[in-house]
């Protein structure tokens, strides 16, 4: 009988301690608990440190100083049994994709077979994770699955992009295992995705220049491109995120996520430039930030405009590369070959 597989949870949080509590309490409840538990802190300045350190789950506690950060290494435990957790905070914030990026080479590097990944503000159903497992033991060539997400009041959202490959007959076949509640997708956010590190050895990590939005986008397409990926429908996780609505820089008020728009024209672009789209091109991209720029600034609002304007011009020399593990060598197609 082979050995169980190993997991780590990977969580990446910035000064959102309670919805960080709630995140972990489910984690903690899960009928499957991971046998390790990675939170990478990006500098929060709130009272997460406070509550990582004084966990009334904490058996016992060693503190390892690591170039990315300092590791803060215990022992939690709950009713469902003890789990390993690895605190990794770090010296600054790298955003949500250099954390990402940090917890899936720590994962790696200290030999877990799978990474199951998400924001703080991500609330798992208790059995999210085995339903996840029990479906991966059956997919020897699984890219990575992922749960079906949902915001308050049930509200759909993260919803993964459907795989629009044709099969060896030319029609598409993402809903070759309906019947089971599962499809075949080709990208996803890092809002519950559960990938065999064996994928991150051959594809490599996150790009942590995306800082923050674009890099799970990125991320999942690379793995699709070479491997089935799915989403597994009978379990779900709820996004506790602000708002529920689908993004729109136009109608955006809040200043923060105004200001990152940046990061998501810049990467948009970035991800357009590199063909890892099949059903949007480049100019097409160009167009949707050069329309989103214009009606700001046909409503005066030239703090928008010029967001969108720079992240033209910065899109142009934006050319960061996947890193790999190392040991590992890259073996990427530079465009799908779709």
């Amino acid at each position: 009988m082979p050995n169980p597989s190993t997991i780590a949870a990977i969580v990446v949080t910035y000064n959102r301690c309670k919805l960080l509590k709630e995140c972990l309490l489910a984690i903690l409840s899960q009928t499957r608990l991971p046998d390790c538990l990675i939170i990478v802190d990006n500098q929060s300045m709130d009272d997460t440190f406070d509550f990582l350190w004084n966990s009334p789950y904490v058996d016992r506690a060693e503190t390892i100083a690591l170039e990315r950060g300092n590791l803060y290494r215990n022992t939690w435990s709950s009713g469902k049994g003890s789990v390993r957790v690895d605190y990794l905070r770090l010296h600054r914030n790298t955003g949500g994709a250099g954390g990402f990026q940090t917890g899936i080479r720590h994962a790696v590097e200290q030999g877990y077979d799978y990474v199951w990944m998400m924001d703080d503000d991500v609330i798992a159903e208790t059995e999210a994770l085995e339903a996840l497992v029990h479906f991966s033991e059956q997919e020897t060539d699984l890219g990575f699955a992922c749960s079906t997400v949902f915001g308050k009041n049930r509200v759909t959202m993260n919803t993964p992009k459907i795989d629009t490959r044709p099969g060896p007959n030319g029609y598409p076949i993402w809903n070759e295992r309906l019947q089971e509640g599962i499809a075949r997708v080709e990208s996803a956010t890092f809002v519950s995705v559960f990938i065999p590190s064996n994928r991150v050895r051959e594809v490599g990590l996150p790009i942590k220049e995306f800082f923050i939005w674009g890099d799970d986008t990125e991320y999942t397409l690379r793995i699709s491109r070479r491997f089935p990926c799915y989403v597994v429908g009978a379990r779900q996780v709820v996004h506790l995120r602000e708002t529920g609505k689908s993004l729109s820089f136009v109608e955006e008020k809040n200043t923060h996520r105004i200001r990152f728009s940046y990061f998501l024209f810049r990467n948009t672009l970035y991800l357009g430039r590199k063909k890892y789209f099949i059903d949007r091109s480049y100019f097409s991209i160009v167009r949707w930030v050069v329309k989103n720029g214009l009606i700001c600034f046909l409503h005066f609002d030239f703090r928008k405009s010029f967001i969108a304007l720079k992240s033209l011009w910065s899109a142009l020399f934006f050319n960061p590369q996947p890193e790999f593990l190392s040991g590992t060598a890259p073996d990427i197609p530079d465009q799908d070959p779709r």
